[in-house]
């Protein structure tokens, strides 16, 4: 999918097997992709806005401690984040980050031992095993996009029987974002990797209606969807 023109049918969603998610992958074309998308999702604001609703719902309910578990953590740069701002506040935030790719988890890992972060790291498939028990919220990036429909929606009902707050971050599929994607992708990281699964990533996006069907087909009533610069949405569930 490198090659997928910038002007694609983006009509519908074009879900392809991404380099990221194939066994084997070299270990160092492994780590120079996570390198990437961490600066793409410094770069995006990713941590930043997922971390607004956490903080409110914690102001709401004063001295109430809040398990966060990031889902599909990758280089571990949102779960270490979140981490650090809750620190800096002094609030009662814990985070957690699984991945169900050792490579990332061991990256991850020594992510936050070097940034002297208290964040713990996982391997673990939360669509093959289900989510783990002992968290109050789920947080998510550039994850939704990798998954079926019906994996989307299993996600979300499972999530809000576990959790009682869920906030993700995903991309908007859009010819836009597809453009976009090809430019800062390669502007940002030499990675071949995500140069390649960039693009691929936005073609497998859902736009912010396909989402919102999704989470109310999930049954997540009460949810609130925005779009998030650079075409990114921003997805929130609290439990009444």
């Amino acid at each position: 999918m490198g090659g997928m023109s910038a002007f694609a049918n983006v009509r519908a969603r074009q879900l392809e097997p991404e380099i990221m998610d194939q066994p084997g992958l070299d270990s160092t074309r492994h780590a120079e992709a996570l390198r990437g998308l961490s600066r793409i999702n410094l770069l995006s604001g990713t941590c930043s806005a997922l971390w607004t609703p956490l903080k409110r719902w914690t102001l709401q309910h004063p001295g109430v401690p809040l398990r966060v578990l990031d889902v599909a953590s990758g280089g571990g740069e949102i779960a270490i984040g979140l981490r650090h701002r809750a620190a800096r506040m002094n609030l009662p935030i814990t985070v957690d980050g699984c991945d169900r790719n050792q490579t990332a988890v061991a990256y991850a890992l020594n992510a936050a031992r070097s940034n002297r972060v208290d964040a713990n790291f996982y391997t673990h498939d939360v669509i093959q095993n289900g989510i783990p028990e002992g968290y109050d919220a789920i947080t998510c990036a550039l994850f939704m996009h990798h998954l079926t429909d019906e994996e989307a929606r299993g996600f979300l009902r499972h999530a809000a029987d576990t959790c009682k707050l869920i906030v993700i971050s995903d991309l908007i599929r859009s010819r836009g974002g597809l453009a976009l994607a090809h430019l800062a992708c390669r502007a940002l990281t030499r990675s071949e990797v995500v140069h390649n699964d960039g693009p691929s990533s936005v073609a497998a996006a859902f736009t912010i209606e396909e989402f919102r069907r999704l989470a109310t087909d999930a049954g997540l009533h009460g949810h609130r969807i925005s779009w998030q610069w650079p075409f990114r949405f921003l997805f929130t569930w609290c439990r009444s």
